[in-house]
């Protein structure tokens, strides 16, 4: 029996099409597994800009909170970005015409939320999660707000959120990854699972280790690049790119 062939991946994550990085990790990795003879499914959320799959029929609907929705609808997405009880739903349906061996979750936060951890989990299915981020630990996901480095709700505070206004400057979008946190920190929605986390880096995994999380529980991967579609260029050009901590001075030519 050739056994890579038996082998079965769902790939989860927010949007299903190159929106961000995240998204286009998922779907170059989703697209890797499936040239190595994996069966493959993915589950995201519905939207008009994703790209074609015959698995677009179980994803969740779209949700956007920029869009003009009414009073009465804002408030249940508002809820569904905390814990979606239509992505559990949908998720369970996906299942019932594909199992597969793991599942690999990427960006689920504020639309299919962490509500599908519990439905993997209560399925039976082993779960991998990449953290692009640092929302497991931080409300607003950067540890950064108002110009620099903020730890705030490194304690379990995470009301610091709502107090400094941490998400787009705004009250009501703070509060709700306010409470988003509090329920997700209760449930122990993160340390529950995934089974596994991928970090692209060290630091990434550093950090999360410091606000309490399972060093066992982490895998370091970098993230890979696709060096032929990458055409060197020898020449100098005007502009440059610096990384690194804020600069004390600025030197002009």
């Amino acid at each position: 029996m050739d056994l890579v062939n038996t082998r079965a991946l769902l790939s989860i994550n927010n949007y299903h099409y190159p929106r961000g990085g995240a998204d286009g990790m998922y779907l170059a990795h989703g697209a890797a597994f499936e040239e190595l003879g994996w069966r493959h499914a993915w589950f995201s959320m519905k939207h008009p800009r994703n790209w074609p799959t015959p698995w677009s029929g179980y994803f969740a609907d779209e949700i956007e909170f920029d869009h003009a929705y009414s009073p009465t609808d804002r408030i249940a997405k508002a809820a569904a970005s905390i814990w979606s009880v239509q992505a559990q739903q949908r998720l369970k349906h996906l299942l019932t015409q594909f199992r597969p061996q793991v599942a690999h979750l990427h960006n689920i936060y504020h639309h299919l939320s962490p509500s599908i951890l519990a439905t993997l989990r209560e399925a039976g299915i082993p779960t991998v999660m990449t953290a692009h981020d640092f929302k497991m630990a931080c409300p607003n996901y950067r540890m950064y707000t108002q110009g620099q480095v903020c730890e705030r709700c490194r304690g379990g505070n995470v009301v610091n959120a709502l107090v400094h206004r941490c998400v787009r400057d705004s009250v009501v979008a703070s509060a709700l990854v306010s409470v988003e946190a509090i329920v997700h920190r209760s449930l122990r929605s993160w340390h529950r699972g995934p089974d596994r986390i991928v970090a692209p880096s060290q630091f990434v995994i550093d950090k999360l280790v410091a606000w309490g999380f399972d060093a066992r529980r982490f895998v370091h991967i970098r993230n890979p690049v696709d060096a032929a579609h990458i055409e060197p260029q020898p020449e100098a050009g005007q502009d440059f790119v610096y990384v690194g901590s804020r600069p004390r001075k600025v030197w002009r030519a």
